[in-house]
């Protein structure tokens, strides 16, 4: 089973340039039987704008059949964490060389 992309909406506000520092906050949207969808902000550290956001969907899939599967509890349980935190459950900061 693999996680896949089913769709995305970016929201470009800004350029990022080789070697800033960005902050990626997840905040969980909703979950479904099949899928669930998440929003990212995308802020440089240096003078926190944001210089993107975008709205990601995705869905678990079967490797065999290349079929979305439901999302049993487990997993449900999991990605239900995340409103807990707000967006600083998933901060993580990327080095871009």
């Amino acid at each position: 089973m693999s996680f896949v992309v089913v769709n995305i909406n970016i929201n470009y506000k800004r350029p990022s340039v080789l070697n800033d520092e960005l902050m990626i906050s997840v905040t969980l949207k909703n979950i479904g039987n099949k899928s669930a969808a998440v929003n990212q902000v995308i802020t440089r550290k240096s003078d926190l704008k944001v210089v993107a956001d975008a709205d990601v969907t995705f869905a678990m899939v079967d490797n065999n059949t290349g079929k979305a599967i439901e999302l049993n509890d487990e997993i449900k349980k999991i990605l239900g964490v995340i409103p807990v935190y707000k967006k600083l459950l998933l901060i993580m900061v990327y080095l871009l060389h």
